[in-house]
């Protein structure tokens, strides 16, 4: 099974191109060493952040015109936990279930299931997503905290694709 994984990744890599990982994390190892966090906070579906500047757009309602915003989160009324994570046109999300943002590894990376759209399961405080921008870069987020108005998490970049 190993060596299958290592073949369907080396086609991964040969089809997308490189994927440089920002951490020391290799294979089963976290991608976290000299990685710097960084902790948001986002109102609901009224926040839109940009992962690579970290910067937030505050938009009142409906999709931001502004194209470098990655994702923003939006209210679920089904929670106990309140938020989905969109992610806007050109980026992709992958849901990491049962993997805490400290443990996130390389082989998460490669192996992740990526989609657009909506997160079907709720960013709580026990989930970690992957998002990859336009730009080529993949984020991890994670170690959510909610109240009623928004998500206060965690991210960082972990790797950035080069062709």
């Amino acid at each position: 099974m190993h060596s299958l994984r290592l073949g369907i990744a080396s086609l991964i890599l040969l089809l997308l191109g490189s994927l440089v990982f920002v951490g020391c994390g290799n294979d089963d190892n976290p991608v976290n060493a000299g990685i710097p966090i960084s902790k948001v906070y986002l109102e609901f579906t009224y926040h839109y952040l940009d992962l690579e500047t970290g910067l937030i757009d505050t938009v009142a309602s409906g999709i931001s015109k502004d194209t470098t915003v990655d994702l923003y989160i939006s209210r679920n009324e089904d929670g106990p936990f309140l938020g989905n994570i969109y992610v806007l046109p050109g980026r992709e999300r992958a849901l990491l279930d049962g993997i805490e943002f400290s443990e996130v590894t390389t082989n998460d990376a490669l192996f992740a299931t990526f989609s657009g759209g909506a997160t079907e399961k709720q960013f709580g405080t026990n989930t970690t997503f992957l998002i990859r921008t336009n730009d080529g870069a993949l984020y991890k987020l994670g170690n959510a905290v909610e109240d009623l108005s928004g998500v206060m998490f965690d991210y960082a970049l972990v790797a950035r694709y080069q062709r």
